[in-house]
């Protein structure tokens, strides 16, 4: 996380620096021209950075489905995991996603039972 922080302060500055910056775009890893990068070198940085780390191989739809598993866990709203995912509907998220869900029917009725009669 600390290292991300930096990224993200590096890019901010970097951002202020440079004319050709393209607007309205807030990412970590941007191009040199502050755009998106391409799925390309995502894939060559990635398959770099996994050799250097020493770690077993990671795809990067499995780094996209860890990201969208763990904004479940932390109990995002279903349009947020949606928008990130970049999914058509909430529907296809769920369908990729619902066994990740905890079961909290006991905990729904705890809090309408508190809401209702105190």
């Amino acid at each position: 996380m600390d290292d991300l922080r930096e990224q993200r302060q590096a890019v901010g500055e970097a951002r202020l620096r440079t004319a050709f910056w393209s607007g309205g775009v807030d990412l970590i890893f941007p191009s040199a021209r502050g755009g998106p990068i391409s799925s390309g070198t995502i894939n060559q940085i990635l398959k770099a950075s996994i050799k250097a780390a020493d770690v077993r191989r990671l795809t990067f739809h499995g780094l996209r489905h860890t990201f969208i598993s763990q904004l479940v866990r932390q109990g995002e709203n279903i349009k947020v995991i949606q928008h990130k995912a970049r999914h058509k509907n909430v529907q296809m998220t769920l369908d990729k996603y619902s066994h990740l869900f905890p079961d909290d029917s006991e905990a729904a009725g705890n809090r309408l039972d508190q809401r209702l009669f105190g």
